[in-house]
């Protein structure tokens, strides 16, 4: 709240009733709470929130662009046998549990 209101660091739900009690039950801090609060909110209304965002895309487009990340040559190559690998662990999932599980019992070298 832009330093307006009651900080407390407890999620304890006893602790934050005992925290309202001790603001309602006095005037003058429930009084202070509340003007805090509200001085808060007149700051933030006075903010150019659209201005600002648009001042931050302006800074982007004035940027260069950036270069194009470097690819390994066989990228391509790589992504198409992802795709078949992929393929074959939808529609034949077998295939992958030909192998014992490296950390079941009874596998070789536990």
């Amino acid at each position: 709240m832009d330093g307006g209101g009651v900080l407390y660091e407890t999620k304890d739900p006893g602790d934050i009733a005992k925290v309202m009690v001790a603001v309602l039950g006095d005037t003058a801090l429930e009084q202070a709470v509340v003007q805090s609060q509200d001085a808060a909110l007149d700051r933030l209304r006075g903010k150019d929130f659209g201005g600002t965002l648009l001042r931050y895309v302006r800074q982007l487009l004035d940027r260069p662009p950036r270069a194009a990340p470097e690819v390994a040559f066989d990228f391509w190559a790589q992504f198409d046998q992802y795709e078949r690998l992929e393929e074959l662990r939808q529609y034949r999932p077998a295939l992958y549990r030909a192998l014992p599980d490296p950390g079941s019992a009874g596998t070789p070298g536990t």
